[in-house]
């Protein structure tokens, strides 16, 4: 049974698992290699927690609650000694998770699964270095995590089916939709995202039309785009009227 999660990363994706898991009644523990980017990854989560308050989609008992499940740590042995399951969350260079994962292969118990957030590197290349390829998955989050519902659930051909039934099975406590798949480039969500891009622009490259009409098609027809966009970025107190230089700026202070 999973009790305790430990994150590895505070940033943009890191603080926003971290937050999931801890609202859905989890242990928490979130690393990082600087004080500072634990600060900056608390803040963004209390302030997501604020915002929720506020609209009244939580009440002052739920903030108090789940921030009590929530301890930082820079010390990648002490925070990750006792986890159930880690999930890493860091920067997307395959040699720094590979040298991560080794770290944590030797501080873990080896009933401890790991997960990888990558939304592209090798699951398999990854696990690789570990003592624990039957017990090593891909879990990619969207961003925001507390927002998006879909989580790809990697597995590799050395993935056991515990493992994988075991992370399912924690999606679905943690409110997601796991969709489940092979290790393979770009998984499915990215590699659908690519057609989509790819034919956006040539029909922009044909004079077929404008962006915003492209925009306004996808939106109003399957419900993505700005109208999609924006209620997210409400729902992170992000002014959605700003231009977007201004809102690329907002959106890294408040993710």
């Amino acid at each position: 049974m999973i009790k305790k999660i430990c994150i590895i990363g505070s940033g943009v994706m890191g603080h926003g698992i971290a937050l999931v898991c801890a609202q859905s009644g989890f242990m928490v523990t979130m690393e990082d290699v600087d004080e500072e980017f634990l600060h900056n990854g608390m803040n963004k989560i209390k302030a997501f927690l604020k915002g929720s308050l506020e609209r009244k989609k939580i009440t002052q008992i739920d903030v108090d609650n789940t921030l009590s499940r929530l301890k930082t740590s820079t010390d990648l042995s002490k925070a990750a000694a006792d986890a159930d399951v880690v999930i890493e969350a860091i920067v997307e260079d395959i040699k720094i998770k590979q040298t991560t994962f080794e770290q944590l292969d030797q501080i873990c118990p080896q009933s401890t699964i790991f997960a990888s957030n990558t939304s592209y590197q090798s699951i398999t290349e990854i696990a690789a270095v570990t003592k624990r390829q039957d017990r090593f998955l891909g879990m990619h989050w969207f961003n925001p995590p507390q927002i998006m519902r879909g989580i790809e659930v990697i597995r590799t051909e050395k993935t056991s089916q515990d493992a994988l039934n075991t992370i399912v099975d924690l999606c679905y406590k943690l409110g997601k939709e796991p969709a489940i798949c092979i290790d393979s480039p770009s998984f499915i969500a990215n590699r659908l995202l690519q057609v989509w891009r790819n034919q956006a622009f040539n029909i922009y490259d044909e004079g077929v039309t404008s962006f915003q009409n492209i925009d306004i098609a996808l939106t109003y027809i399957y419900g993505i785009g700005r109208t999609t966009s924006r209620k997210i970025l409400h729902q992170l107190n992000i002014d959605p009227h700003r231009k977007s230089d201004q809102l690329d700026e907002q959106e890294e202070n408040v993710l």
